[in-house]
């Protein structure tokens, strides 16, 4: 199984699918009694019943029988195709050739398991049955003991020389399999190789439909691929602008995914932290300082402190990069996405106090998608070397994440990064 692309053939469903077969061969079986009962059919009540009797033995048994067997193993479908067989031949011995055409239903499901072995062997249990129901229905008085003939004038000749015609009550044994079997064996054989024929096809054209999911997933993924390596290319432009590297870009995504899947193992907000919702943010997470393009060189690369003026300007980013991000639509084909890069860049400034900006939201009326990433956006701030100051150290980047719990972060979030620390640190940050 590739990404989706089912390439393995399941045979307990063929097992399930003979066994419902079965199942409903007997409603119609009893459905046909009630109507022989009615008189709507015409067939000798005690053959009728020996039939019922019979087939309802043999369903039981292969019912029992798909509760007891595992239904995965390849040796299941040999027995279910042996029982499938005997019912049918069992209901043609008593019935005649009024459901003469049942022979060749076994043929039929045995096609579904897309074996030639499989197709030959029904074949061959049936020709075997064939022959033993031909022989147990003329001795047992059951060979066309019920035929009832609906005619007109025209034929009424015929069948009085019919009717007074001599009955051997002697019958030699190879006569009756020549004349009854032999026949039947042939139309059987005739949907054989037509069967064969269509799995062929079948298995041809479903390995081509394979190959080409294959192809086009694997067009898709390099698509998706390509997509994000210029959606990180272009936002790593923007942050070269106040002399931050690219770095910053891939640190911060990183420490999405860890604290995302840390938060998933941990069921922790699972009501809204699903795999998907995770895939948006990690995706997001590069585009989260976008709106720094609309900040201008003077502000963005002051080597200096900031003045009122220019830090109440510095901090429209975010703004800058909601409104960027808006004008796409929101009728493209990546909506979820571009609606959570649109959230990550609104509201990863935000403080979990309600001292961020741009709106001044607390707690749980700011997404989750922004709490997380203000975590990893200061993460990487203290942990990296900036124009303004030396990279701290992970005991002092720990303490001031944790001094800041219920302050900036969400402490639910938090805390589970520091529960993690130490994985983070070796695995993680050192990647």
């Amino acid at each position: 199984m590739n990404d989706g692309v089912v390439t393995e053939f399941n045979e307990a469903n063929s097992n399930k699918f003979s066994i419902k077969c079965v199942i409903a061969t007997i409603l119609i079986l009893y459905f046909m009694w009630m109507m022989n009962l009615l008189n709507i059919f015409i067939i000798d009540f005690n053959i009728f019943l020996t039939t019922v009797i019979g087939g309802t033995i043999i369903a039981l048994v292969t019912i029992v029988l798909s509760f007891v067997l595992d239904l995965n193993k390849s040796y299941v479908k040999y027995i279910l195709l042996l029982l499938i067989t005997a019912l049918y031949s069992f209901l043609t011995a008593c019935l005649t050739y009024h459901v003469t055409i049942c022979l060749i239903f076994p043929i039929i499901y045995s096609a579904q398991y897309r074996s030639k072995k499989v197709v030959w062997y029904t074949f061959g249990i049936t020709t075997i049955s064939v022959i033993l129901c031909v022989i147990f229905g003329y001795f047992y008085g059951l060979c066309d003991a019920n035929v009832l003939f609906y005619t007109t004038s025209t034929t009424k000749k015929f069948i009085d020389n019919f009717n007074s015609a001599t009955i051997n009550t002697t019958p030699n044994w190879l006569t009756n399999i020549l004349f009854f079997a032999i026949p039947k064996i042939f139309v059987i054989l005739g949907a054989v190789p037509m069967l064969i024929h269509l799995n062929t096809v079948i298995d041809k054209r479903t390995k081509d439909l394979i190959d080409t999911q294959e192809s086009n997933l694997s067009l898709s993924q390099e698509i998706v691929a390509n997509q994000a390596n210029v959606i990180v290319s272009l936002a790593s432009i923007v942050e070269s602008r106040d002399q931050i590297t690219g770095d910053h870009i891939k640190n911060t995504a990183k420490y999405v995914r860890f604290l995302t899947n840390k938060l998933i193992e941990n069921n922790i907000y699972a009501d809204e932290l699903t795999n998907e919702y995770a895939m948006l943010v990690i995706e997001a997470a590069p585009l989260h300082d976008i709106g720094k393009i609309h900040i201008p060189d003077s502000i963005l690369c002051k080597n200096g402190k900031l003045t009122a003026e220019e830090y109440d300007e510095m901090k429209k980013h975010p703004v800058y990069g909601h409104d960027l991000l808006s004008n796409f639509g929101e009728n493209t084909s990546n909506h979820d996405y571009l609606k959570m890069a649109r959230d990550v860049c609104l509201y990863h400034h935000e403080r979990y106090d309600g001292k961020g900006y741009p709106n001044g939201l607390k707690e749980k009326e700011i997404p989750l998608c922004g709490r997380i990433m203000a975590i990893a956006d200061v993460l990487d701030a203290l942990l990296s070397k900036r124009q303004y100051k030396e990279a701290f150290s992970f005991e002092k980047t720990y303490n001031i994440l944790n001094e800041e719990s219920g302050k900036q972060f969400d402490p639910v979030l938090l805390k589970v990064l520091l529960d993690n620390w130490e994985e983070f640190k070796e695995k993680i940050y050192n990647s």
